[in-house]
C-alpha cells in the first residue's frame, strides 16, 4: 500500500499513528525504511524546532548546556546520550502497539508522548 493511499485516509498533510504503525510493522524492506526514516525525522525535527525557538528567545549565546536544558524542558523528554536510532524506533513502535486507542492522533504528537513517557527527565 502506498503512502499516498494512506494519506488520503487521514487529514491532508498529517500522518497519524495508524498510518505510520502500518508501515512500521510491515516486513517489507521499503516500508521498514520509510518508517525508520520518518521516525528519525520526527526526532531530529522536533529537536530542531525546539532549538530554533530557543535561538529566537535568547539569540546565539553559544551556551550548549543552557540550550540542552531548554530543549529538555520544552520537549519534556531526555534521551540518554548513547541511545541509538533503532532504540528510538523500537520505543515508538512499542508505544503505538500498546496504545491502539490513540493511533488516530498525529504521529508527531504520539512520538513526543512515547518519548516523554519512556525517557523521563530527572
Amino acid at each position: 500500500m502506498s503512502f499516498a493511499s494512506h494519506a488520503a485516509e487521514g487529514e491532508a498533510g498529517v500522518v497519524n499513528g495508524n498510518m505510520l504503525f502500518t508501515f512500521c510493522v510491515n516486513p517489507s524492506d521499503g516500508t521498514q525504511s520509510f518508517c525508520a526514516g520518518y521516525v528519525i525525522g520526527l526526532l531530529e525535527g522536533t529537536k530542531f524546532g525546539a532549538f530554533m525557538s530557543y535561538g529566537s528567545i535568547v539569540g546565539n549565546s553559544g551556551d550548549v548546556a543552557a540550550s540542552n536544558a531548554y530543549l529538555e524542558f520544552v520537549l519534556d523528554f531526555c534521551i540518554p546520550e548513547h541511545v541509538e536510532y533503532g532504540q528510538i524506533l523500537d520505543v515508538f513502535v512499542k508505544y503505538l502497539r500498546e496504545n491502539p486507542e490513540t493511533r488516530h492522533l498525529s504521529a508527531r504528537s504520539l512520538f513526543v508522548k512515547s518519548m516523554s513517557t519512556t525517557f523521563v527527565c530527572e
